[in-house]
């Protein structure tokens, strides 16, 4: 059975037929071929979704794991690499039989432009040193695939990564920081992706960020957000924090220089009241770089 939140099946699965993208099925494997025509739809919708941007998020849930495989298969085969100039990203739970594609937005990116800026404020204040600078990758969105034990075949992208290297720039097995960024998932009773990180890596994966989105219910109800922050401990068990926020709620009046305190721009009226949403705005939009 295959569930796909963003729309109906049938409204989902009618892929261009124009579609420049390759569904790289093995047709020596022993798959079915209606195994194969729902995996080829599958990825066919996830492609359009990619390249017109919208919607936002595709998921699809209790998927049979020959599907899975070819859809997988498809999406990161080197005759598809054009896609990865969308910048979007892949969540594959084996142990749920989930999947779910995330395509870029605004507010999704600014998550890890913020950490970004956050990392080079550190380092702008000596609070990271060169040596251990150089001992640590950032790649955005590095594809994560060896996850151990019931995480097995499990694929992961998060939305930004601290990797530690060893001598002769060798990278370790998993990341030690990940960070999460997306609207909250529909599904029920899907592993929490910090499970996976943590126990999915052996404890590897000491600590991950989630930045969790949630819709408003009602026209006039913010959209919210939950900061979800947890660290491994050396007994193996894992530590959280939650922190939940409301986004662009009804404005309150705030005096500037309050809010920007010791920075302005030239000319700027540090006295002219803005209000909290245009704050949040000019936040996010720096964030994001536009």
């Amino acid at each position: 059975m295959i569930a796909a939140y963003a729309s109906t099946f049938d409204q989902l699965f009618d892929p261009s037929p124009t579609s420049p993208y390759t569904f790289s099925s093995d047709m020596s494997s022993p798959t079915t071929r209606a195994t194969r025509a729902v995996a080829e739809k599958v990825f066919h919708a996830i492609c359009d979704a990619i390249k017109s941007g919208k919607p936002e998020v595709l998921e699809f849930a209790n998927l049979d794991s020959a599907v899975s495989d070819l859809v997988l298969d498809s999406l990161f085969d080197r005759i598809n690499g054009h896609l990865e100039e969308h910048s979007f990203h892949v969540h594959f739970s084996a142990l749920d039989h989930h999947l779910l594609v995330v395509m870029p937005s605004l507010l999704h990116e600014a998550a890890g432009a913020w950490l970004i800026e956050q990392y080079t404020r550190w380092r702008g204040a000596n609070l990271i040193s060169s040596e251990a600078s150089r001992a640590i990758m950032k790649p955005v969105s590095p594809r994560i695939d060896n996850f151990i034990g019931q995480y097995a075949n499990t694929v992961k992208e998060p939305d930004f990564s601290f990797i530690p290297v060893g001598p002769n720039r060798v990278k370790r097995d998993f990341p030690s920081i990940v960070l999460e960024a997306g609207w909250s998932t529909t599904a029920v009773g899907l592993t929490e992706a910090r499970r996976i990180w943590h126990d999915g890596s052996g404890g590897r994966v000491m600590v991950v960020i989630l930045v969790k989105l949630f819709r408003p219910r009602g026209a006039n109800d913010p959209i919210r957000v939950t900061l979800e922050i947890s660290h491994t401990t050396p007994g193996g068990a894992y530590h959280l924090l939650i922190l939940r926020s409301p986004c662009f709620q009804i404005p309150v009046l705030h005096n500037k220089i309050q809010l920007l305190q010791s920075w302005s721009y030239s000319g700027d009226n540090v006295h002219q009241t803005i209000t909290l949403r245009q704050y949040f705005r000019l936040n996010l939009r720096s964030c994001a770089r536009i």
